[in-house]
């Protein structure tokens, strides 16, 4: 029996040989492409190979020559294994190489055995029968005929579907190409072919080349590179080159005698092409590349038979590559967002865990580990009732499976004082939020526990400052009312001895002063003026104390007219002082109107006073706005204050003159900012010494209609 070398890239054609032949009891070597049959074939000197002519790295043809060029293999016959529907053509090639014939694939079991056996020089061997041939009727020549054409249209029908299908599982877009140019290479019979893509800015172009003539002998570095399975980038095809105007016109192409370096493209080992087809790759509605094979088996030319068979395979790899292209990035995508996801769920402040439908937790971040002080191995796989007080974990599993019912974003246990458990048994409060997790496998509960011990300790804390701040409020409301009360009993109580010192004096005055002297005179006047000024500070106590108290009524107010009338008034007391008086155009506002009228009583009074010594006395009363705020205001240029005392004109009793400048009880400024505060505004100050004084406050405006 012989040594027969069996090369083939498809599995299941090797196996069909191999055991049809093993059968006889030959002895049987496998290669699955030409170049691992070459270096089986120097090592086993085989008496007999039989190659597939279309094969991945090196085919048929090329092992053919490299055998017959080696002086210990040249003898050795050579038998072609091809599919029927490009037997002409592998019958071409094998005269051409010096293959002795050209297996049909698929072929007749006898009809195999006849052709190897007589290859090997051995007389043709039948399978050995239980019955006598003639106990079988001849088949006629025409349904022979028949089934041999059926069951060649069977095989050109199978053949594409299987290298599609091969083709569709492919998910890496560059290994996706080259598997599209050994299809189309192999589906037509040819020598090389190549796809070229189009990059996204249309400036060069991605290139695969397939070829079943191997590395060449002194091959470069760029030879490899181009018979790799990774794309190789070349500039985008000029216009007025041949692949340029595929690209531009979208038709395909037929040629013949054409020298690669006018394709912008490199195929190792050959610089010009016997026959050339390349067909638009199209992506939307514009081409976006090429499907190019070239040097047809047997010499042959492409048919048009061809070139729609390239188009339709073009037009298959090229939404096959897309769909590639997208998923792959659908996959990075998926990649990124889950990478992302991970990152997160790690880095989260708060402990994370993500349990499934029976409590059963599917995984936990770090934190989760040092809130409760277990490992993430000790709580994977484990209930999540491990993780709560045991008082809750009757009610857990229905409230569990409610959720799950009604799953969405939300608080766990609303209102309740939940807890967790640690690894030592101790308890602390917790806050959970809970948020459905859909994964492609089933829906999980995504849970966020939050440890809020120091939130209710600072809770029961500012819980006693402001029951401690309650009491104090209380106690101060107590203190002022007793305050105001006190103020008022004292200035009534006062007002009866005074008016009897007063009274008594003037009768002393009236009834006996031609028995005083001089002295005795002025000192009655001294104790007149006391006493008048004790019943204005009286009077004034008891103003500030009925501000304190009253409520306050108000109306829309006119405080332009508000404020001449009070200008009027001060007026006529002095009628023959001669000061310049300025009232603007006053907007409206809310207020008691006899308590505002005391503001600008005050505040007039005071500018009046203290521009007595101005060379050219000038008051104004104006206002303007700040912001969303109207402000009034009193202007002076009198005697001005120091602005670092700005702070103490609106105390009670609080002067920065002396009685003998200018008269006052220090209550007046006192009483504008109590009644300025009660209705919900502000009253301050500015000036400087010898430049006058600005007095302001703030009401609450009418708001303009529309």
């Amino acid at each position: 029996m012989a040594t027969i070398l069996i090369a083939d890239d498809q599995p299941m054609n090797r196996q069909y040989l191999v055991t049809l032949l093993g059968y006889f009891g030959h002895r049987l070597l496998e290669a699955s492409n030409g170049d691992e049959a070459f270096k089986l074939a120097k090592s086993e000197r085989p008496g007999l190979v039989i190659s597939d002519l279309m094969m991945p790295i090196v085919d048929g043809q090329e092992l053919a020559l490299r055998m017959h060029a080696d002086p210990e293999l040249a003898k050795t016959p050579i038998l072609f294994y091809s599919a029927t529907y490009s037997l002409r053509q592998a019958q071409a090639v094998a005269r051409e190489v010096g293959a002795i014939n050209v297996l049909p694939k698929p072929g007749d079991p006898e009809t195999v055995l006849a052709m190897i056996h007589g290859a090997l020089g051995m007389q043709s061997t039948r399978f050995p029968s239980s019955a006598s041939e003639s106990s079988f009727q001849p088949i006629p020549p025409e349904f022979a005929q028949k089934l041999a054409d059926l069951e060649e249209i069977t095989h050109r029908l199978a053949t594409p579907i299987e290298m599609g299908l091969a083709l569709a599982a492919e998910r890496n877009p560059a290994k996706l190409l080259l598997g599209l140019a050994r299809m189309a290479r192999e589906l037509i019979g040819t020598r090389y072919s190549s796809v070229g893509l189009l990059t996204e800015d249309g400036s060069s172009v991605r290139v695969v080349v397939s070829s079943g003539v191997g590395k060449p002998v002194n091959s470069s570095e760029a030879d490899n590179l181009a018979l790799s399975s990774d794309p190789r980038i070349y500039p985008a095809p000029e216009r007025g080159s041949v692949l340029g105007e595929l690209l531009s016109d979208g038709r395909a192409i037929r040629l013949s005698n054409v020298e690669t370096a006018k394709l912008y493209l490199e195929i190792p080992g050959c610089s010009r092409l016997d026959s050339f087809l390349a067909v638009p790759l199209v992506s939307g509605s514009s081409p976006r590349g090429w499907l190019l094979l070239a040097n047809k088996l047997g010499g042959e030319e492409f048919t048009d038979g061809d070139g729609r068979v390239v188009s339709t395979l073009a037009a298959q790899g090229a939404s096959t590559y897309q769909r590639a292209r997208e998923m792959l990035r659908g996959e990075e995508d998926l990649r990124k967002s889950k990478a992302m996801y991970e990152a997160l769920f790690e880095a989260a402040p708060d402990a994370m865990l993500a349990t499934d439908e029976q409590g059963v937790i599917q995984s936990a971040n770090a934190q989760t580990g040092e809130m409760f002080g277990y490992s993430r191995e000790e709580l994977v796989g484990q209930p999540i009732d491990k993780l709560m007080p045991s008082r809750f974990e009757a009610s857990h599993a229905e409230l569990r499976q409610g959720y799950f019912r009604e799953p969405r974003l939300r608080p766990m246990g609303s209102g309740l004082d939940l807890h967790g458990k640690r690894k030592d048994g101790g308890e602390f409060p917790v806050d959970i939020m809970l948020s459905p997790l859909e994964t492609s496998e089933r829906r999980l509960v995504l849970s966020v526990v939050r440890d809020i011990t120091v939130r209710r300790e600072n809770e029961k804390r500012i819980l006693e400052l402001n029951s401690q701040l309650q009491t104090r409020v209380e106690e101060l409301q107590t203190a002022n009312q007793s305050l105001e009360a006190f103020s008022y009993s004292v200035s009534h109580d006062l007002r009866a001895p005074l008016r009897a010192i007063d009274g008594f004096a003037r009768i002393i005055s009236e009834d006996y002063q031609k028995l005083l002297n001089e002295e005795g005179l002025r000192l009655l006047d001294v104790i007149a003026a006391n006493c008048h000024k004790m019943g204005k500070l009286i009077e004034d106590l008891l103003a500030f104390s009925r501000v304190s108290r009253d409520l306050i009524l108000k109306s829309e107010m006119d405080m332009t007219t508000l404020a001449r009338s009070v200008l009027e008034d001060i007026r006529a007391e002095e009628p023959g002082r001669r000061i310049e008086t300025t009232l603007q155009d006053l907007p409206p506002a809310l207020g008691d109107r006899n308590l505002v009228r005391q503001v600008y009583i005050n505040l007039i009074s005071n500018a009046w006073k203290f521009t007595r010594h101005a060379p050219a006395p000038a008051i104004e009363i104006g206002s303007y706005n700040d912001g969303q705020r109207r402000v009034y205001f009193v202007k002076d240029n009198g005697v001005g204050f120091e602005p670092k005392y700005s702070h103490k004109l609106f105390g009670v009793f609080q002067r920065l003159h002396t009685e003998q400048e200018f008269e006052g009880t220090g209550i007046g400024l006192a009483l504008v900012h109590r009644i300025i505060q009660r209705h919900g505004g502000e009253a301050w100050a500015t000036g400087e010494v010898g430049k006058g004084a600005t007095f302001c406050f703030t009401l609450e405006s009418i708001l303009p209609e529309g």
